[in-house]
């Protein structure tokens, strides 16, 4: 099953030393979330600290305690470096791939690679969450949130988050066309874009890259064979793939995930 991996304190150490990140899983949300993420800083960060945001295929809510505001977000491709300083204290919706659209009946390319508004997209008044500093009494208020959307919604498109793990169970290319049976790639182009704002392309590398990562830290195959399971040409695309989105090779991203 797919859960992806955010690892800012494992790619950045000024962003270990200086800020927290937490991910809560929220038993009641896991149909359409992956967690509620919380990231604080431990004092005021007096210089920049870079929040490393590897492409997960997911939109977030994001909400900005510090600055009162909230937004949606996500990253179709690139690994994301976001600079951040002062007092931090941000929470987070994780979505499933799929679950954005489900939920607000809105086209996810609309959002992918883009900073929209909270009140662009819904209507619904949560200010409640900026009158507590309580972690739980936000949580709260979030999973709250995210059930009255869930009541308000039919079941019809719920194969389209189940499709994302049937997907990375088989990461072929053929695989993908399971999408729309039948539809041309043109067709099957429009209709992943629509659902997860990405290309069936730009899907597939996502989860791939989550898939070797998910190997690497189990810690017990070696990169060749690593690339032979996860569809690499060759040990050394592999590696090329993996500094792509981290920056480092997985030799020395697995020394820092387990330091």
């Amino acid at each position: 099953m797919y859960y992806p991996y955010q690892i800012p304190s494992v790619l950045d150490e000024l962003f270990r030393n200086n800020i927290t990140y937490k991910e809560h899983r929220i038993s009641s949300l896991v149909k359409y979330c992956f967690c509620i993420w919380e990231m604080n800083s431990r004092s005021c960060v007096e210089n920049t600290v870079n929040n490393t945001v590897i492409p997960d295929a997911c939109i977030d809510l994001i909400i900005d305690f510090s600055n009162n505001e909230m937004y949606f977000s996500g990253f179709s491709k690139d690994t994301r470096s976001i600079e951040l300083t002062g007092n931090i204290d941000f929470l987070g919706i994780r979505f499933k791939p799929g679950a954005f659209f489900t939920l607000f009946n809105i086209s996810a390319d609309q959002v992918m690679d883009n900073l929209v508004n909270f009140t662009d997209i819904d209507s619904a008044n949560i200010d409640e969450l900026f009158k507590t500093d309580n972690t739980k009494q936000r949580l709260k208020i979030l999973e709250n949130y995210i059930l009255d959307k869930i009541s308000k919604i039919s079941d019809n498109n719920a194969h389209y988050i189940e499709f994302v793990d049937e997907l990375y169970s088989d990461l072929s290319d053929e695989m993908i066309d399971n999408l729309s049976p039948n539809k041309s790639s043109k067709t099957i182009y429009r209709h992943a874009k629509k659902i997860y704002g990405l290309t069936p392309k730009n899907l597939t590398n996502i989860l791939r890259l989550h898939f070797v990562m998910n190997v690497l830290f189990a810690g017990n195959k070696t990169l060749l064979e690593i690339a032979n399971d996860c569809g690499f040409y060759d040990q050394s695309h592999f590696i090329k793939e993996i500094k792509k989105y981290t920056s480092v090779s997985p030799v020395a991203l697995l020394y820092k995930y387990n330091k």
